[in-house]
């Protein structure tokens, strides 16, 4: 409940209106399923009864969207007024062969630091944060990346 105010206020307002909002309650005990009905009639809300783990609570979302692209982002997230057209515009004017793409996330205790840039992976197969720790520069970070970080991502459906 502590980062899900900021969260959703971000999400609600996007230059772009997302065409459904659809927060996925994963088992929680406290009073935020509430409070999102209340301060948030747009969102459409799938309350599971108990914790079953990122990867189910992310396929029930994904299930009930119905839409040509699905951003997931996590509640501890705020995202810029343009976060969803510009990785919409990507994923439209990219290649068919781009299946999801992920934003420059940066630490929220310290915005200059980036958190993350998608995930890599070495040629041994361990996983890693791209640009984890790095100062941002001020320059655009873009580079292909071995999978987004579902925290923050938009993927093309039936990809």
């Amino acid at each position: 409940m502590k980062w899900l105010p900021g969260c959703l206020n971000a999400v609600t307002n996007q230059s772009a209106k997302p065409e459904s909002i659809i927060l996925v309650d994963n088992g929680s005990e406290d009073e935020s399923v509430r409070w999102v009905s209340t301060n948030y009639s747009e969102v459409s809300i799938i309350k599971l009864d108990k914790n079953f783990g990122f990867a189910r609570a992310v396929n029930a979302g994904i299930e009930k969207a119905r839409t040509k692209y699905v951003a997931l982002l996590n509640t501890d997230t705020v995202v810029d007024p343009n976060w969803l057209i510009y990785l919409w515009e990507i994923l439209e004017q990219g290649s068919e062969k781009i299946g999801a793409v992920t934003p420059l996330m940066l630490s929220m205790q310290n915005p200059e630091i980036i958190d993350d840039a998608g995930d890599d992976l070495s040629w041994y197969g361990e996983a890693s944060k791209s640009g984890h720790g790095l100062r941002v520069d001020g320059q655009i970070f873009s580079k292909e990346v071995f999978s987004p970080c579902a925290g923050a991502a938009l993927y093309r459906r039936g990809f």
